[in-house]
Order: structure tokens, then C-alpha cells, then sequence
């Protein structure tokens, strides 16, 4: 019976709310002042921002709420512009709300929207938002928001070429000039390196294979250059590469310091012999490899590399963390078959240097006792630079982390970005305890900075007590067990 009475008590209260909604305004209601007709019964400007940015309120409730709201305060109200802005990336609204609110913004302050596009364009998902957005930066004819443009359009492929989305047309318009030469113009003369960088990534999958054309387009001009299109071009000129990220930008200004003129003389020459093999694809992080491999192995074809590889593997004993969960990031096959189309020659040629010193070397030696005082100092992972040096002698060379904040991360320090460039790879310890067979090799976190970093990544691993498992990690996502070693099987 009491459920009863309040049932009906609430149909008695709906119908007196809807009485009164109809023969008076008042600020007594919701604060959405939304009713069940989407009548507004509010003119308080604090309660009308409140249903503007309501997603739960009816479409014509928010736009009646704005439209009092301008009445009292005028458009370009700093409040209500803020509450515009929030709709272009807060959850929850819908498409025609988001299209509304850029509008409306531009229509109340032109500049503010220019800066709004220029910061939200690049984050707005596919779809009818998208295309609208592009369409105001044409009409807005404001070069700034080219960045946005070219950011939005270099992010992940969406399943359609790059000429035909919205973002390509805006170019093409705001420039008045085809996609390709708009990116070429925005690589030369563009205000940030990400901006530039992300022209250059998409005058890549737009010559595709025709490498030698999309280089002769960022390098035929002969005008005053600036420091960021000096380093690009002495990377074509040197290895016919262009950088993925800002920082193998870094890594080509680095290379080109006097202390590493040897090395990247060396370096060339063994390009030059190797451009020509199909399965042959420079990156940065193979100058030191190239440079320090020996003659032989540079004659080597693939297969002649993988069996050479696969013989010193089968004779190892061989260990494989437990991931997360089947299928996790962390969950891979770390076998030397497992990654044909992830390994090229240069992560061929790195192991073989890595496995000629495992056999012959200090490596084994110097890791165990790194890894030891590693398990130590519980305040961080110890890591460094594998460098290896003009007589082919690889180095354990220790910095210390930057940060000291867990026994289960290393943050490296800026002395060992610098030197990146001119290690063979970036290693760290997980010698936490003796046996620590279920976090060998790297973990997710792992191949995310070596994605990131575009570098080569070794983890030592302390496995059964007194020895060490190593494994070869790629910023493609490879990961090679190079077994399990001490000083009895050298």
C-alpha cells in the first residue's frame, strides 16, 4: 500500500510542476530548468550555461537556453564561450550539439575560434564533426590552423586514401595548391617540428615506394634553411632517410658532431653496400651496427644471417615471461622466426654482434655483476648504453636513472639520450630477485619507450639463481630471446 501512495503522489506532482510551468516563469525548477515540454522556465544566466552544457537536456532546450543567455549577456560572453569549447571534447554530446557550438563560436569571436580549431581539430573523431570543423578553417582563411589540419590528417588511416578526406581538401584550399606541394610547404616554413614532422610522414604514404621522388621534394629548394630542414636534408644526402619523430630529428643533429665523424663515415660505406637488399631498411638506430660490423657478415645474404643466428639460438636454453593475459601486449613469440617482416638486416647484423660477445666477450661477466648491485639499490632499475667501439669491443656502460621512484621502472638521464645515437642499444636490469623467470624480458612498458625512443632495447633478466636471460626488443614491437647465459656455457 505504500508503494502505492507514492506512485501516485509522484503523478500528482508532475502534473502541479507542469500547472505551474505553464502559468508562471520562476527559478524554482531544476536546475536544468528543463520540463517535460523542454519549456525553460529559468532566465538566471548561471542556470541557462547549465543547461547549454547539459547532454542529457533535449537539443532545442540547450539552443533555447543560449539563445536567452545572449539576450542578457551578448554572444561573446567569456563564460558562455567556455562552455562552447567544453562541448567540442567532453563526452556526451551529440554531433549536431558539437557542430552548434563551433558555429556559434565562430560567429561570437573569430580569433578564439581559430585557436579553438587549431587545438581541437587534430582530437575530433571521424565523422560529420570532423568534416564541419575542416569546412570552417577554409572559411575562416586563417594559415594557422594549416597545423591542425596536417595533424588530424597524419594521425592513424582511417581506411581511405589521404587525398579524399576532409582535412586534405581544406589544404588543398587554404594553400590553393595540390596536397603534396601544401605538405612540402608546411614542412619548409611550418611554425612546429611536430607539425613538420607529420608533412613529412604523409608525403611518405603518398610517394609510398618512390622514395627518390619524395626526397626530391623536400630537397630541391635551395633557400635559406632553418636548423630543423638542414638536419633533415643531411639525412637524405647521408642514408636517403627522412625521420619518423622529433627524436631521430635529434639523433641526425647529433650525428653530425665532429666526435662522430668515424663512425658515420664508417657507417655510409656499409649503406651504400647494402641499399640494394630487398630486405635491407635503414633507420638511425643502425649507424653504430653498420659501422662496427665486421666484413664477413656484411657479405652475408638473410639466410645465410638467420642460420648463422638460429645455430648459436638452438644450443640455448630459453626463457619466457608470463604476460598479463593471453594475447597481452607482453604476450610474443621471442623466437628468431617470429618477426620475418619486423627484423631487417641491421637487427640481423645487431644480434650477431650481440652474440659473438655473449660467447666470447665481458658481456656476461659485467651483466651479472651490474645486475647484482641493481638488486641492491631498491629505489630504481639500473640501465644504460651497449656502445661498442671501433674494434668491434661492445661496452656495458652504466648511467644512472634520472628519477629513483621504483624498483620496477628505469628513467634515463639526458647524458644518455645524447649518447643514443651512438650506442648499439639502450639496456636495463630486471634483477629484482634470483629467480625472476616470470618478468623476463621486456614488458609493456618496455616496448612502448623503445617505440617511442626508436631505439634498440636489451633486459637483462636474472633467471634460476646465477644466471641471466637476455632478449633483443625493436621499436616495431620484435622481441628475440637471446637465451640464458653464465659463465659456464660461454
Amino acid at each position: 500500500m505504500g508503494k502505492l501512495r507514492w506512485a501516485w503522489f509522484g503523478i500528482l506532482g508532475l502534473a502541479a510542476a507542469g500547472a505551474l510551468a505553464g502559468c508562471t516563469q520562476t527559478d524554482d525548477a531544476k536546475v536544468t530548468g528543463v520540463g517535460i515540454t523542454n519549456h525553460i522556465a529559468t532566465r538566471d544566466p548561471a542556470k541557462l550555461l547549465i543547461i547549454l552544457g547539459d547532454t542529457t537536456a533535449p537539443k532545442e532546450a540547450r539552443q533555447e537556453a543560449d539563445r536567452r543567455f545572449v539576450e542578457q549577456k551578448g554572444p561573446a560572453d567569456a563564460k558562455r564561450l567556455a562552455t562552447l569549447e567544453r562541448m567540442l571534447f567532453e563526452r556526451g554530446h551529440s554531433e549536431a550539439m558539437q557542430i552548434y557550438a563551433m558555429d556559434q563560436i565562430v560567429a561570437a569571436d573569430r580569433a578564439r575560434a581559430v585557436r579553438s580549431l587549431a587545438s581541437y581539430l587534430p582530437k575530433l573523431p571521424e565523422g560529420p564533426v570532423l568534416d564541419h570543423a575542416c569546412a570552417l578553417c577554409v572559411e575562416l582563411k586563417d594559415e594557422q590552423l594549416l597545423g591542425a589540419l596536417i595533424k588530424s590528417l597524419g594521425r592513424e588511416q582511417r581506411g581511405e586514401a589521404l587525398e579524399g578526406r576532409a582535412e586534405a581538401k581544406a589544404i588543398e584550399k587554404l594553400t590553393g595548391r595540390p596536397l603534396e606541394r601544401g605538405l612540402v610547404r608546411e614542412f619548409q616554413t611550418g611554425m612546429d617540428i611536430p607539425t613538420r614532422l607529420a608533412a613529412l610522414g604523409m608525403l611518405r604514404q603518398i610517394q609510398g615506394d618512390d622514395s627518390t621522388k619524395m626526397i626530391a621534394l623536400v630537397v630541391a629548394d635551395q633557400r635559406v634553411e632553418d636548423e630543423f630542414e638542414k638536419d633533415v636534408k643531411w639525412g637524405v644526402a647521408m642514408f636517403g632517410m627522412l625521420p619518423a619523430n622529433r627524436t631521430e630529428v635529434d639523433w641526425l643533429h647529433e650525428l653530425q658532431e665532429k666526435k662522430h665523424e668515424a663512425l658515420v663515415r664508417a657507417a655510409k660505406q656499409r649503406h651504400e653496400l647494402l641499399k640494394n637488399e630487398l630486405d635491407y631498411v635503414f633507420a638511425l638506430r643502425f649507424v653504430p651496427v653498420l659501422a662496427r660490423t665486421d666484413d664477413a657478415a656484411i657479405k652475408m645474404n638473410r639466410q645465410q644471417l638467420m642460420e648463422d643466428l638460429q645455430s648459436r639460438l638452438s644450443r640455448l636454453e630459453h626463457v619466457k615471461r608470463e604476460p598479463l593475459y593471453q594475447k597481452a601486449a607482453d604476450d610474443l613469440d621471442e623466437s628468431l622466426e617470429a618477426h620475418p617482416m619486423k627484423l631487417t638486416r641491421g637487427d640481423l647484423l645487431a644480434m650477431r654482434l650481440i652474440l659473438h660477445d655473449l660467447e666470447h666477450g665481458t658481456m656476461v661477466a659485467t651483466a651479472m655483476q651490474q645486475g647484482l648491485a641493481d638488486r641492491a639499490d631498491t629505489t630504481t632499475e639500473h640501465g644504460g648504453l651497449l656502445l661498442i667501439d671501433a674494434h668491434g669491443t661492445l661496452a656495458l656502460q652504466p648511467y644512472p636513472a634520472i628519477i629513483k621512484n621504483s624498483d620496477f621502472q628505469y628513467t634515463g638521464s639526458d647524458e644518455l639520450t645524447r649518447d643514443l645515437p651512438g650506442a648499439l642499444a639502450q639496456y636495463h636490469y630486471h634483477f629484482q630477485k634470483p629467480f625472476n623467470d616470470a618478468i623476463a624480458g621486456p614488458g609493456v612498458g618496455d616496448l612502448s619507450y623503445t617505440k617511442n625512443a626508436r631505439c634498440t632495447g636489451i633486459v637483462f633478466t636474472s633467471v634460476k639463481g646465477d644466471r641471466v636471460d637476455v632478449d633483443y626488443f625493436t621499436p616495431e614491437g620484435a622481441v628475440v630471446d637471446l637465451g640464458v647465459w653464465s659463465s659456464q656455457n660461454r
